[in-house]
């Protein structure tokens, strides 16, 4: 059974930059949900690189034109 949910930035974040809270939101959702893998869909090169950082399970990334 596969669920997908879009995570969207809330404003209790507006003072967290964006790519620390993604990196953030996929490592905590990804263990939350104990998944295998994950897709990142993101346009900035520098959040997805930033979200590699800090993910140790499969990721797939893709732009929003790619998806």
């Amino acid at each position: 059974l596969a669920t997908r949910m879009l995570v969207m930035k809330s404003a209790a974040f507006q003072f967290t930059k964006t790519v620390i809270w993604k990196a953030g939101m996929v490592n905590t959702l990804a263990n939350a949900f104990q998944v295998k893998d994950v897709l990142v869909v993101d346009d900035e090169q520098t959040n997805i690189d930033e979200i590699r950082k800090h993910i140790t399970l499969q990721a797939h990334y893709a732009s929003l034109a790619e998806v």
